[in-house]
């Protein structure tokens, strides 16, 4: 799965190729990282989702709390 979304050009497969064969032959699980530089414009979308999300969060947990001490 992690390898269909890697760039083609990139040798990352032929690095980590074995090292994850040989942890899944063992049974264990692997958690892949990666990263990549975005623009501003592609910032905005996600990070205006997650501070909507954090007020109406905010929002919540305000009224929960006034109907608990009422």
């Amino acid at each position: 799965m992690i390898y269909a979304r890697l760039a083609p050009e990139q040798e990352v497969e032929q690095a980590s190729q074995p090292h994850l064969a040989e942890m899944a032959r063992e049974g264990l699980r692997t958690l892949c990282l990666g990263q990549r530089d975005i623009t501003d414009r592609e910032f905005q979308v996600p990070f205006s989702c997650h501070t909507v999300a954090r007020a109406d969060c905010l929002e919540y947990l305000l009224a929960v709390l006034w109907l608990c001490f009422v």
